[in-house]
């Protein structure tokens, strides 16, 4: 006898921490990369602070004496139900909740900079959002990548198993995806500090 849907709410905050590069590395490069349109990706929270100076060498100097950074930080919620069917268990549905929280620099005296430093700022302004988004493309592709590896999970015999196999892919998905993001920062990172030096 078939018995009814088990829900099964395995609760699993995963968080990861992403600093693209110092601000500092950042002003090396902005311009001299392609800007990209912005991103209004769900699930994604964006916080400023206040990087005061009127002119791009008193804007740098704080950044420096902060130690400020741009920063990414990751987490993922799931949620799946197991289902018994006869003598298997698979996994009826599977869930999973986006939360993507970036800290970028807002310029508090830009009004003050004369017209190429603000124009710098500015440039440097959208190529942190091109950043951030870069993260959050590789945040959600390893997000959908652990939501099938959790659905393609073959029916087992009880749904004990099912279940540790899925915590098991998830916590698997998650180190991959960390893997990735560091991947990328040291990229970025290694080519911030070529450009710093050549300047």
């Amino acid at each position: 006898m078939a018995r009814k849907p088990l829900p099964m709410e395995i609760i699993g905050k995963s968080n990861s921490g992403a600093t693209p590069a110092s601000l500092s590395g950042f002003f090396a490069l902005a311009c001299c990369l392609p800007i990209l349109a912005g991103c209004s990706t769900s699930g994604v929270s964006i916080r400023y602070f206040d990087v005061p100076g009127g002119s791009f060498k008193q804007v740098a100097h704080h950044v420096r004496r902060t130690n400020s950074a741009v920063r990414v930080s990751t987490a993922m919620d799931y949620r799946f139900e197991t289902e018994q069917s006869g003598e298997m268990c698979r996994i009826k549905n599977v869930e999973m909740k986006s939360d993507v929280s970036i800290e970028l620099p807002r310029w508090t005296d830009l009004d003050k900079a004369d017209r190429d430093d603000r124009e710098l700022l500015q440039a440097i302004s959208k190529y942190y959002d091109v950043l951030a988004k870069q993260r959050i493309n590789i945040y959600q592709a390893h997000r959908q990548k652990i939501i099938n590896e959790m659905k393609a999970i073959k029916p087992q015999p009880t749904c004990e198993m099912v279940v540790r196999k899925a915590k098991w892919a998830f916590n698997e998905g998650v180190v991959k995806h960390d893997k990735d993001q560091r991947a990328f920062g040291q990229k970025k990172n290694a080519e911030f500090k070529k450009q710093f030096r050549s300047l």
